[in-house]
């Protein structure tokens, strides 16, 4: 096998998106590959606090804010400009460290302007159709098609998720859109090797964890509490309610 020059940079939202780079890092160094990693913030210390022979490079997130009170989804509409600015910037950024060095394949994790079309640019999501509040349904087709557009600026899409109808991220992923290159590579989890006989035998009160995958992993359910009007979390939420999860609102969790 020919090794490889890869760049892996997941998006700086919340620590699942770097948690389940994990994996795919360890295989890309076990194969032979060398790998660089870029990120910032928490994210970018899970990398670090992981692979810390690595080479790490400053990229800046997307920096979107929660409000401390209600009212999420015009809080983050505001935000939008911001997050416009922040693709155009990561590709900026990209386009300027290729001038630099050069890498045989790119690994994005949800930051959508990191490709290239002169290499091998890979978009790992789970997010192939974005949930919205009711309130902004008059937009859902406006959205999806911006959201496709991005999308297919990169070679290849891969989902961290099962094709079937037994999966984790229902109508987030599935069904893969006609027009969109997509691959479905199974869930990722840096417990895919700890079996649920090693954890059973531990005498553990509570397992916390960071990631979706890790729970399917260890083959555990979870109470699940989504942070309010997060519409993808709400949905993710309402999904799991129906196989028999628990779900509680941050509400019931201050009583």
């Amino acid at each position: 096998m020919q090794t490889r020059r890869i760049l892996v940079a997941p998006l700086d939202w919340g620590l699942g998106h770097a948690s389940r780079c994990v994996p795919l890092i360890r295989r890309f160094l076990q194969e032979g590959h060398t790998v660089t990693l870029a990120g910032t913030g928490a994210s970018g210390d899970l990398l670090r606090l992981h692979f810390p022979a690595l080479r790490f490079l400053e990229l800046p997130g997307y920096a979107i804010r929660y409000p401390s009170h209600s009212g999420l989804v015009p809080y983050l509409g505001l935000q939008i400009p911001g997050l416009l600015r922040s693709i155009r910037n990561e590709h900026d950024w990209l386009e300027q460290l290729l001038k630099q060095e050069s890498f045989d394949q790119i690994i994005s994790d949800n930051r959508y302007g990191l490709w290239h079309p002169a290499i091998a640019s890979v978009i790992l999501t789970h997010q192939l159709y974005l949930p919205l509040p009711t309130s902004m349904q008059w937009a859902k087709g406006l959205v999806q098609r911006r959201l496709h557009s991005w999308l297919n600026r990169f070679g290849e899409i891969w989902v961290p998720d099962h094709p079937g109808r037994e999966n984790l991220s229902g109508g987030l992923s599935h069904p893969a859109p006609g027009n969109l290159r997509v691959e479905y590579i199974g869930p990722l989890s840096r417990f895919s090797t700890v079996s649920l006989q090693q954890v059973q035998q531990k005498t553990l009160d509570v397992v916390a964890v960071l990631s979706g995958p890790d729970l399917d992993a260890l083959g555990l359910k979870a109470v699940l509490i989504p942070t309010p009007g997060q519409t993808e979390q709400e949905y993710l939420a309402e999904h799991f309610r129906m196989k028999g999860w628990e779900v509680l609102s941050q509400s019931e969790l201050s009583k």
